[in-house]
């Protein structure tokens, strides 16, 4: 084995989704940058990607890796690859924060996806003694990783407040994604509607934005709301639409795979992020590749990514017309916000930014103080 000090861990799961496939793409960039790659998959997969040089899969021994048995595997990889760094994502985080640390891996990173407030909302419950031990483990944890990487500022001013994290330990990195495979569809030649995409859950927004969908219905009557996705608010939204009379203008399409999606924004006058509480909003993103404006409320994610006037624009719960005097600038100006949404994906979000992306990277692995 050549030297070891070129070894980076990935924890992550198999390619599946936007978010998995980004860890994987980014595993392939080390590879070319010189490094080794040890990519290790949850959810206990009954088979892995084949090796390929200077890259490797591996999988947890369990389904979720929490258990001590992980925890004793890990401990033997490390062993054996000798990494320089570790980066973790969601249930691997616990695990490979500890052991990493344990052994002495000079750089221990995680990437944080998810805003507390967001899970407080959906969970529907408020801070309990529970709730609170399980903050203290997380602040310990993280303290044990050397940086966190945050999806979004709001996500980093989150992690830092709510965990007394330093800042210095915490920095911002966006996803990126693959170039889209679709033809750019033209205002006439998409149908006249709206798509909201994402789970069926209260921080989602979907209830909130019902009603302000319905005074848009008032002047646009021939548009559709296209809800793609599911969830435990389904129901309630369902009987939502019923009470507000919009039946036949609101479409429950339920949930579309990866090969699908795309059509569904490139199928739209404009893409609606409604949340409470976003991190990111990789859907956002999503829309902004298909030439589709975005009308967003102001989350973390957003924030971040819509620029009014150029890509989208924002709306709010608390102002019933709001939805309506967003879609009313979008709608006005549909061509100059759609070429907006385009020049926004190519110049931040684009997997062809990735040579300038792993650089970055890089030289946080060379520079300890940064």
């Amino acid at each position: 084995m050549q030297d070891n000090k070129e070894t980076i861990i990935i924890a992550t799961s198999l390619p599946f989704g936007t978010i998995t496939s980004y860890f994987h793409h980014l595993a392939k960039a080390f590879v070319k940058e010189g490094y080794r790659v040890v990519v290790v998959i949850d959810n206990n997969p009954s088979t892995l990607p084949k090796d390929e040089v200077n890259l490797f899969f591996r999988k947890w021994p369990n389904h979720r890796p929490t258990k001590w048995k992980d925890f004793a595997f890990l401990v033997q990889l490390l062993r054996e690859f000798k990494p320089l760094m570790c980066l973790s994502n969601f249930g691997s985080t616990n695990i490979v924060s500890v052991a990493s640390y344990f052994k002495g891996v000079p750089h221990r990173w995680n990437f944080v996806h998810t805003l507390g407030g967001q899970i407080r909302i959906d969970s529907g419950k408020k801070a309990s003694f529970k709730s609170n031990l399980l903050d203290i483990r997380k602040r310990i944890v993280y303290r044990l990783n050397t940086h966190l990487i945050a999806n979004s500022q709001g996500t980093r001013n989150d992690v830092i407040k709510r965990f007394n994290v330093k800042g210095s330990k915490v920095f911002v990195h966006t996803f990126l994604i693959p170039e889209t495979q679709l033809s750019l569809q033209t205002l006439k030649e998409r149908s006249n509607t709206l798509s909201i995409v994402g789970r069926l859950a209260k921080s989602k927004g979907h209830f909130e934005l019902l009603s302000q969908f319905k005074v848009l219905l008032a002047k646009y009557p021939e548009i559709t709301l296209n809800i793609v996705g599911n969830g435990d608010e389904r129901e309630h939204l369902e009987k939502e639409v019923a009470r507000l009379e919009i039946k036949n203008n609101v479409i429950f399409s339920g949930n579309k795979s990866n090969d699908q999606i795309g059509s569904v924004y490139a199928n739209s006058l404009a893409h609606i992020s409604a949340s409470h509480e976003e991190a990111f909003g990789m859907v956002t993103i999503e829309a902004l590749r298909e030439g589709t404006p975005v009308i967003c409320t102001k989350t973390s994610g957003s924030l971040d990514i819509l620029e009014p006037g150029i890509n989208g624009e924002f709306f709010e719960h608390s102002n019933q017309n709001s939805l309506l005097e967003a879609f009313d600038k979008v709608i006005a100006h549909w061509k100059i916000y759609s070429q907006g949404a385009i020049r926004t994906f190519e110049n931040t979000y684009s997997l062809k930014s990735m040579p300038y992306h792993i650089k970055i990277l890089i030289n946080k692995l060379n520079n300890n103080n940064n």
